[in-house]
């Protein structure tokens, strides 16, 4: 294994990176010029400590790392930042919760289906019924989705760990 990703490495990675990243930052509140912003940066501070990175394959998530440590920075810094919420702009604290912004990144992880899924039962609460109601499927078949979609979460946890 090299001692560094290289450029090409480096490319490929930002080509399939840049707009996840910059989704996770806009499911963490930032707005999307903002969120566009952090991403750019995180991609500079990437190249420019690259030597650091110890694994080429690994070079999205470390970014994404970048970019969500640079938006709790932001918000940390005691400036208000303000995001899109239900249609209507709100102020944000700069406290928001470091738990939730983890969650996100961990269901940025999962394919849509599953983050759907998963934030309905244990986001938005919604009963099991009525989830299965909406989808036309029996509870069972929904239960068999939501037990693939939390294996496949808790792979993504054991590997940000």
């Amino acid at each position: 294994m090299p001692d560094t990703i290289t450029a090409a490495q480096f490319e490929d990675a930002y080509r399939n990176g840049f707009g996840r990243i910059e989704a996770i930052l806009r499911n963490l509140g930032a707005k999307p010029d903002l969120a566009e912003d952090l991403t750019q940066e995180a991609w500079s501070v990437g190249w420019k400590k690259r030597h650091q990175l110890k694994d080429p394959g690994r070079a999205i998530g470390w970014v994404t790392s970048i970019a969500v440590n640079l938006w709790r920075d932001r918000q940390r810094g005691g400036r208000k930042s303000t995001f899109f919420c239900d249609g209507f702009e709100a102020a944000v604290a700069p406290n928001i919760s470091l738990a939730a912004m983890d969650i996100e990144i961990a269901l940025a992880g999962c394919s849509e289906r599953q983050r759907t899924l998963l934030r309905r039962i244990y986001l938005n609460e919604e009963s099991m019924a009525e989830v299965a109601q909406s989808l036309s499927i029996s509870v069972d078949a929904l239960q068999h989705r939501l037990s693939r979609a939390r294996r496949g979460l808790r792979r993504i946890l054991k590997t940000a760990a």
